[in-house]
């Protein structure tokens, strides 16, 4: 937790106890004071449940479906979460009653249709009904269970986006948005079996999410034998696991490649066996000394528009696609969300992507946001005027990471009680928290704890 001393000593004030100034007092009771205020601002909006949400995918922010969801999203995001908070921490009936209130709105009114990135602002309401779950009457509770189920039902069935190379696309945020929620289903029912199995499907997502190292190669294309994927700039590892070279070819493969690490020099018909999710890429152009570089596990240019690979631990891939910050927080975020329901399963993959997007963050090297993007959609959000997306050649703003960076302390606190943030963690709050707008719910379960399942 921050050191509080600065702020004078902690009182002891039972925590649903809330004081009634602020001269003098605690950090912790300045944060319930604050809790307090923002907890009945928001109470006074009335409810606002989409039926259909409309968002992914979308770049004109003025549609009328568009500005309805994003009223909605606020609503979950920072409303109901935050007037959930004070109750948990005053008792305060009415604001139970609003919490309510909002939950019923929406289980009654939105119809799940599995879409990841739409439904990713679902967390605080699936969050919501589990730790409300015995405050609801028989009735209600029913209609709280069959909204729950219509949306597992809608996450399983939904198909991702197919590529005709090959096929289902099973890397990037889509994918991350899609296992948190799903996996809050799982947990809000209790169904361990299905949680468990969706945990072994995240763990080979993770490779793909953040590709490092998993293959280097020191040739020219050209002297590879890949059948009709020849021409395409990338060698397709065959169904037996193996990759084909001209008799001759001199190479090296580092990183995750099934402990197939080293040196190598092919000899006729030989083959080389590597994992079964790993795709080699050329290096091009060549190094002039023979050496390989670090290339990203199995994607290619020519099918996911990869203009480079990935070569640090960390970064992501839709980083090297999107090239900007704005991504790697993106990604990162539903991990964060994923790791406060299985601890520190995922550390590595979360502390490396923490790492990366805070060296680059605090670079004193200027990075412009999107500005060697190869997605389209990225330039139809710019020419659609998206105001939260930057524009070319602009700076990544700290603030819209305040959710993300919120989240990864509060899930240190929850791994180690005795987690205490540096001063580097504290500087890049007081970056991010003065406009956090609609993270104030990621900001008081930091700085209040909120519970064993916050």
């Amino acid at each position: 937790m921050i050191h509080t001393s600065f702020f004078g000593a902690d009182a002891a004030t039972p925590a649903a106890s809330l004081p009634s100034a602020s001269t003098q007092l605690c950090w912790y009771d300045v944060q319930r004071q604050r809790l307090r205020k923002f907890a009945r601002d928001f109470a006074r909006t009335p409810p606002l449940p989409v039926a259909v949400l409309t968002s992914q995918g979308e770049t004109d922010i003025a549609d009328d479906a568009v500005v309805a969801t994003r009223a909605g999203f606020t609503q979950l995001r920072r409303d109901l979460p935050v007037i959930d908070q004070y109750f948990e921490y005053s008792g305060d009936a009415d604001a139970l009653a609003k919490v309510r209130e909002l939950c019923l709105a929406w289980v009654r009114t939105n119809q799940p249709d599995g879409k990841p990135i739409n439904e990713s602002n679902l967390e605080w309401l699936i969050r919501v009904l589990k730790r409300r779950r015995g405050d609801f009457s028989a009735s209600e509770l029913a209609d709280v269970e069959g909204w729950m189920a219509a949306l597992r039902a809608a996450k399983q069935a939904f198909a991702f986006e197919t590529n005709p190379d090959e096929g289902v696309v099973t890397h990037g945020n889509w994918y991350t948005h899609h296992y948190k929620i799903l996996l809050m289903v799982h947990d809000f029912f209790g169904d361990e079996a299905a949680g468990n199995a969706l945990l072994a499907e995240i763990d080979g997502f993770a490779p793909r999410n953040f590709p490092f190292g998993n293959a280097a190669v020191t040739h020219p294309l050209s002297h590879a034998i890949v059948g009709t994927n020849s021409d395409a700039r990338r060698i397709d590892v065959p169904g037996d696991h193996t990759a084909r070279f001209v008799p001759g070819l001199g190479f090296a493969v580092t990183g995750s490649s099934a402990g197939n690490d080293g040196d190598y020099t092919v000899a006729s018909s030989a083959y080389l066996s590597i994992s079964d999710t790993t795709r080699i890429v050329a290096v091009e152009p060549v190094p002039a000394d023979g050496g390989g570089g670090t290339l990203s596990e199995c994607f290619s240019d020519a099918v996911h528009d990869m203009p480079r690979a990935a070569v640090h631990a960390g970064e992501s891939i839709d980083f090297v696609r999107r090239d900007a910050l704005h991504y790697q927080v993106y990604d990162l975020a539903p991990w964060l969300e994923i790791a406060l329901l299985t601890g520190a399963r995922y550390a590595t993959v979360i502390e490396n992507a923490w790492a990366f997007f805070l060296d680059r963050l605090l670079s004193p090297t200027i990075h412009f946001e999107f500005a060697a993007s190869t997605d389209s959609f990225d330039a139809a959000r710019w020419q659609a005027s998206h105001p939260e997306y930057l524009a070319p050649e602009a700076m990544f703003k700290p603030q819209r990471a305040a959710g993300m960076v919120l989240g990864y302390l509060h899930w240190r606190k929850q791994c180690d009680a005795g987690f205490v943030e540096d001063s580097r963690h504290v500087a890049l709050c007081l970056r991010a928290v003065p406009e956090i707008a609609s993270f104030w719910a990621q900001y008081f379960r930091w700085a209040l704890g909120y519970g064993a399942n916050a």
